[in-house]
């Protein structure tokens, strides 16, 4: 019935007789009281969470300013209407009731983005601004929870209640991925019943508005994101196959270039899901995939990073000369430098998906594929470059290179000896891929991504373990120093002592450390022997005077 109360406008008469039965008797007069004022039903009881006006506009010009460009699911002019119209109506008939969902989940995001901030930028402790965005986080997720149960959702979704969960599924990290895998499955089937893996122009029958269009458009896309990224994550095949859904990407010519811009970065996410959906449905298949199959990803992988260097084109030659009053330029420089590395790492993502062994030809494109997740990490580690990326954080964190450090693992461990430069003049004359594989552990280390929640602790444990087994491998295969960036050392007595990238890596234990509310004086807290040792590696490039160290 889901589908169908959409078709009609998610009326709630037309909600309440479907719970009725659609009796013909249930349709009576006193169904009418309960739907006039569904605002005054929705908000009662959920009053005390609501802000004050002036601090509910600076979370949600917070969100508009760092958050809703990585993620426009609504037109920036539309939501702003929106919640002025919320406000406008507050405390009396509001017409737009279920939009207190999207604005606690706003006010939830718009404290996380500062609580980032407040971790990882350089300057004074700010301890008790941290703790009190992080207290008023659980009480807008508390907020979020029950005003979803108000609106009956999902028994009974709207497309309103449907973005408020779309975006929490997105900047909430999880602890397990069974859950998250779990959940965002729900999610796709209550997409689905309400008719949005289909385009919303193919409902010639109904009124559907460009804004509500626009709307419908982006959330579909944001959960085929989602569900990609599920998928590789978990190792499973995509719950949405692109072959079962039509939806048009939202336009790109919109507004100002800041609009542009944003909408240029989220289609192209769009549509580097659908090929990472493409590849992985035929990775995770039970056979291997034919020659005709891999070519024909090849192809298409070729067709994309094309699309994608346009893109990367077009918001590089934005100026922001005319910009919304509330923007900051300086952000917006920021914003277009991480939307061009963002949208470069994907071009290469969707490059490296191509390494693995249900593709019967991949061996013959391993060094690209392989060149391509080195790309990728050394992207990472300038992507997440503080302090240029500080306000961005909170979406930097949800992206984690696991699976470009696996590949490279495996790549080492099965061909020690085939050493790969890296491309861009990066340490010339060693093996790039042990080189980024340090780099990035460093750097994950430094900005504590490895610390976010249990279930991230033990990723990163499980991939120092893995390491550790690989540097072993590389250490036994007795290559000469300067193709191994410093692997092994001769000593005095003639012998072979393992140098430090080749020595076991750093304990564990301080992996599994969930002190990450600890803010220290020059940014995120790191122990003093990691950074003597990380310093006395000469073949790291790392700037780490840029990170706010005096070295």
């Amino acid at each position: 019935m889901a589908y169908w109360g959409t078709l009609f406008h998610e009326e709630p008469l037309i909600g309440s007789l479907f719970d009725q039965g659609f009796r013909p008797e249930s349709a009576s007069s006193d169904l009418l009281p309960k739907s006039t004022s569904p605002g005054e039903d929705i908000l009662r009881g959920l009053s005390e969470f609501l802000p004050p006006r002036e601090l509910s506009d600076r979370y949600f010009i917070e969100y508009l300013r760092v958050l809703h460009p990585f993620m426009p699911l609504f037109d920036r002019a539309d939501l702003i209407q929106r919640y002025n119209q919320f406000w406008a109506n507050s405390g009396q008939e509001n017409s737009i009731p279920h939009f207190v969902c999207v604005l606690f989940v706003i006010y939830y995001a718009a404290c996380m983005s500062r609580s980032d901030y407040l971790k990882y930028s350089p300057g004074e402790p700010q301890i008790r601004k941290h703790n009190a965005y992080q207290a008023d986080m659980d009480k807008y997720l508390m907020a979020t929870k029950l005003a979803l149960q108000e609106c009956d959702f999902p028994m009974r979704p709207t497309v309103l209640c449907l973005v408020a969960v779309t975006i929490l599924q997105t900047v909430v990290y999880r602890t397990s991925s069974v859950h998250n895998a779990s959940e965002l499955a729900q999610l796709i089937r209550v997409a689905q019943l309400m008719g949005m893996h289909r385009d919303p122009a193919n409902f010639a029958t109904t009124s559907i508005e460009p804004a509500e269009a626009r709307l419908r458009r982006s959330v579909w896309w944001q959960l085929v994101c989602l569900d990609a990224h599920v998928s590789i994550t978990n190792g499973l095949p995509p719950t949405i196959q692109t072959v079962h859904q039509d939806v048009k990407l939202a336009p790109e010519d919109v507004g100002l270039e800041q609009d542009q811009m944003a909408q240029l970065l989220s289609n192209g996410k769009y549509l580097a899901a659908r090929m990472l959906s493409d590849q992985s449905y035929s990775i995770y298949g039970l056979d291997k995939v034919k020659q005709s199959k891999f070519d024909q990803l090849v192809e298409d992988v070729a067709v994309f990073r094309a699309d994608i260097k346009r893109r990367v084109d077009v918001i590089s030659s934005m100026t922001f000369e005319q910009r919304h009053p509330e923007s900051s330029l300086e952000i917006l420089r920021k914003i277009q430098r991480c939307a061009c590395i963002f949208l470069d790492l994907l071009s290469s993502r969707t490059c490296y998906m191509l390494y693995h062994p249900n593709f019967e030809n991949w061996a013959a494109k391993r060094i690209d594929v392989v060149k391509a997740a080195m790309h990728v990490l050394r992207l990472h580690i300038e992507y997440t470059r503080l302090p240029d990326s500080v306000e961005f954080m909170w979406y930097i964190r949800m992206g984690q290179p696991h699976h470009g450090l696996m590949l490279l693992l495996k790549d080492i461990y099965h061909r020690p000896d085939d050493a790969i430069e890296e491309e861009g003049g990066h340490n010339a004359g060693t093996d790039g891929r042990i080189t980024v594989v340090e780099e990035t552990i460093a750097n994950v280390r430094y900005l504590r991504l490895n610390e976010l929640s249990s279930f991230a602790a033990g990723q990163w444990k499980t991939i120092l373990k893995v390491k550790e087994s690989v540097w072993e491998t590389v250490a036994r295969s007795n290559r000469p120093s300067e193709q191994t960036a410093g692997s092994e050392i001769e000593s005095g007595d003639g012998g072979i002592v393992d140098g430090p990238e080749l020595g076991p890596p750093t304990n564990g234990s301080e992996f599994g450390r969930l002190d990450s509310d600890i803010v220290g004086a020059d940014g995120p807290d790191v122990n003093e022997d990691v950074l003597v040792q990380l310093l006395n590696l000469d073949s790291w490039d790392i700037d780490w005077a840029s990170y706010g160290y005096d070295v």
